[in-house]
C-alpha cells in the first residue's frame, strides 16, 4: 500500500482536538496569521509619516485625497527584486528549459512612464504575452543570438510594473582577480 501526501496539510480529531497533520494545532495556525496581521499592519503608514520620494512609479496617489486620508505600504525593493527573479527564472525553465544561474545577471530597474518607451516598444516587437490569470502578466522578448538575455515586464495586478532585464555576465566579470600579482 502506497501513502500519498498531499500538499495541503489536513486535519486529524483526535481525543475533541484539531490537529494538523504537519504537528501545528488550529491554535498555533491562528496565533501564526496574527502575527503576519500584525506584521503587514505595522508596514501601513498614514498621513503625514509618508515620504514624499521613494514611491514606486505608477503607485502613487491616484484620487486627489487628502494627505491625511492617504495610506501607503513600505515594500522592501530587495522584495521587489527576489520576486522579479523568481518569476524572470520559472519562465525561463518553463518555456526554454533553461536554468538561470550565476553566469547570468537579473537587473531589475525602475522606471517611470516616460523612461519605459524604448523597453515598450522593443516588447511591442518582438515579445511574447504570459499571464497566469488575472494576477500575473509577463511580456518577454528574448534574443536569438544567445536565446537568455532578454527583457521582461511584469505586470502585478495592472497595478505594478516590473521591468528586467537577462544578460549574460562578460568572461571579465567572471573571472576572479589574481590575489598575487604577475611580475
Amino acid at each position: 500500500m502506497t501513502t500519498v501526501a498531499t500538499a495541503a496539510p489536513s486535519l486529524l480529531a483526535t481525543e475533541g482536538y484539531k490537529i494538523l497533520l504537519n504537528g501545528t494545532s488550529c491554535r498555533g495556525r491562528t496565533q501564526q496569521r496574527a502575527k503576519k496581521k500584525e506584521k503587514i499592519l505595522s508596514m501601513l503608514i498614514k498621513g503625514d509619516d509618508i515620504p514624499n520620494h521613494g514611491t514606486y512609479p505608477g503607485l502613487g496617489e491616484r484620487w486627489n485625497r487628502p494627505r491625511e486620508e492617504q495610506t501607503a505600504v513600505l515594500v522592501p525593493a530587495k522584495h521587489l527584486q527576489k520576486l522579479a527573479e523568481k518569476i524572470v527564472k520559472g519562465i525561463a525553465f518553463i518555456e526554454d528549459n533553461q536554468l538561470i544561474d550565476s553566469n547570468t545577471e537579473i537587473e531589475h530597474h525602475i522606471v517611470n512612464d516616460d523612461g519605459s518607451n524604448q523597453i515598450e516598444d522593443l516588447l511591442k516587437r518582438f515579445g511574447t504575452v504570459h499571464s497566469r490569470g488575472p494576477g500575473i502578466k509577463v511580456v518577454r522578448a528574448v534574443t536569438p543570438e544567445d536565446g537568455v538575455s532578454a527583457f521582461y515586464k511584469i505586470t502585478v495586478w495592472g497595478e505594478i510594473v516590473l521591468y528586467v532585464s537577462v544578460t549574460k555576465k562578460i568572461a571579465q566579470q567572471m573571472a576572479k582577480p589574481d590575489p598575487i600579482p604577475r611580475i
